[in-house]
């Protein structure tokens, strides 16, 4: 009987200690934070310190579902994360355009214009030729904080789970609630800001989601946004 009643205890602590692991996931498990809830089965990727990020087949392409969220970059060196958001660490970092082209891991890049675009076409947008553009709602995430008279319409149906980090700049945070801003590669070469005034800022393209509207548009490369990787091809 002794023995019965020690086997039985021994089995009820380890389904126990089972149970708490798989509860239990810590900064490296990104399940636990699914999109709309659902049990991921897409695909994953690591940074240059070990954590993992989620990924998504949209369209041709393969995006990260999470923001970057690391203060190294893919050579070791640091870069700066600034955030905002001390209730979740879902919003990741916000970067510079300096620091944001220097992030993502081998085998993934910062999106460049066109690939920003080619995913707007993908989650079906219609040049914001009406309010709200389906392709904004197709990429925010449903259960995230927006603070947006579109946010019931939001449907996440590409999986993107855009998230209102806002930005910074001028040593504020912006739209927090209200906008979510994406780092691209590409620079504006032309009407670059005068070079007298520019503190060697640039000018870099980014997508920008807000208001019920998706574009691609750019701003000083001195504004801190979010950044998400695409996969190399």
């Amino acid at each position: 009987m002794k023995k019965v009643k020690l086997l039985s205890s021994i089995i009820i602590l380890a389904t126990v200690a089972f149970i708490a692991a798989c509860g239990s996931h810590g900064q490296n498990s990104p399940e636990e934070n699914e999109p709309d809830g659902d049990t991921w089965s897409g695909i994953y990727m690591q940074d240059t310190a070990g954590k993992s990020y989620r990924a998504i087949a949209i369209g041709q392409q393969i995006w990260m579902v999470d923001n970057m969220a690391t203060d190294t970059a893919t050579d070791g060196s640091p870069v700066t994360c600034l955030s905002n958001f001390q209730a979740t660490s879902d919003y990741g970092c916000l970067y510079n355009s300096t620091d944001a082209m220097k992030v993502c891991p081998a085998g993934w890049h910062l999106p460049d214009r066109a690939e920003f675009e080619t995913l707007l076409k993908s989650a079906g947008t219609n040049n914001n030729q009406e309010t709200p553009n389906p392709a904004a709602l197709a990429l925010m995430a449903k259960d995230a904080a927006w603070q947006s008279e579109y946010s019931d319409k939001a449907n996440n149906s590409t999986l993107f789970s855009a998230l209102p980090a806002g930005y910074w700049n001028n040593g504020n945070y912006h739209n927090f609630g209200k906008s979510a801003a994406f780092w691209s590669a590409t620079i504006k070469e032309e009407n670059m800001p005068d070079g007298a005034n520019s503190n060697g800022n640039y000018y870099a393209y980014y997508l920008d989601l807000g208001n019920g509207q998706a574009s691609v548009s750019y701003v000083l490369s001195h504004y801190t946004l979010s950044v998400r990787c695409v996969k190399n091809n």
